[in-house]
């Protein structure tokens, strides 16, 4: 529903008055079966209530698929088809010149400080739209296909995550706090939840909350045109509240995207300088 909403909101369509009207009527009902029952029943009849609802707005505003618009069904994002347009990597790269990795613990040049795991390239039509409507329009379903994603890349390259998964901790990109107000989430740290829980079975991962802060409220990096302005962007823009938790551990960096990559390398040297053994950037696409 948040999705249509959304979508009709900014198309400027409006609900019929007629239908407003239907609507309270049958809430009106729904009100008067409920509070008609013993108080034992309550529970069973708001999941019917429920049901009911979700049927009925399926009617009005019936799902659409994220990327093609086509019409599905009421428990996915995506259609088929675009689902299967999603090419998973399978491979680790370096963050400078984006060649292909063996492993892990492999790196292209020797001044580079972190490796990049990229799940899938922004390129796709279908990965722009699922972290246009996370991040913008806060539809946080989309962390289903997002955790097949993940389930993927994972499952293929869990021989190099074995290497840096102990004495490893997991953080996520922060936002800074007003921009994380405004959204309502951040949507790092959601990957990054749905990220540790395909690799629980082999590491005794936590994710440290907190401890990389954003002290600057930043520009919006997709409004720089180039990478220099992107790097002066976020200079001086991280810092950790708790630097010693993270002397000689591997560390593990969410976030959605990898474009510049300005961001990432900011937290990166914020890192390593406290003492960050390993760093390793996840993101769901690359650029």
């Amino acid at each position: 529903l948040a999705r249509h909403l959304c979508y009709l909101n900014g198309g400027g369509a409006k609900i019929h008055t007629k239908h407003r009207s239907r609507a309270k009527h049958v809430r009106n009902i729904s009100y008067k079966a409920r509070y008609s029952q013993p108080h034992g029943s309550h529970c069973t009849i708001a999941i019917r209530e429920m049901r009911f609802t979700k049927s009925l707005l399926n009617i009005i505003f019936p799902p659409l698929c994220l990327s093609c618009r086509k019409h599905i069904t009421s428990s996915l994002v995506l259609c088929n088809v675009c689902e299967q347009n999603i090419t998973i990597r399978g491979s680790f790269s370096c963050s400078q010149c984006n060649s292909r990795l063996p492993t892990i613990q492999n790196t292209c040049h020797p001044n580079e400080q972190f490796t990049l795991a990229a799940a899938t390239s922004y390129d796709n039509n279908v990965i722009r739209a699922l972290i246009h409507a996370f991040k913008y329009g806060g539809t946080k379903d989309v962390l289903t296909p997002l955790s097949n994603i993940i389930q993927q890349y994972t499952s293929s390259t869990i021989e190099s995550w074995k290497l840096v998964l102990e004495n490893c901790v997991v953080i996520p990109i922060p936002l800074y706090r007003r921009r994380k107000r405004v959204r309502g989430f951040n949507q790092a740290a959601l990957i990054a939840e749905v990220f540790i829980q395909h690799l629980q079975g082999i590491g005794n991962l936590h994710i440290e909350y907190g401890n990389l802060i954003k002290i600057r409220n930043t520009l919006s990096q997709t409004k720089l045109n180039n990478y220099e302005q992107r790097v002066n962007n976020v200079r001086d823009s991280f810092v950790l509240k708790y630097p010693e938790q993270v002397v000689g551990k591997n560390v593990i960096l969410v976030d959605d995207v990898f474009t510049s990559g300005a961001t990432m390398k900011e937290a990166v040297k914020v890192l390593k300088e406290a003492g960050a053994k390993k760093v390793v950037g996840f993101v769901i696409a690359r650029a």
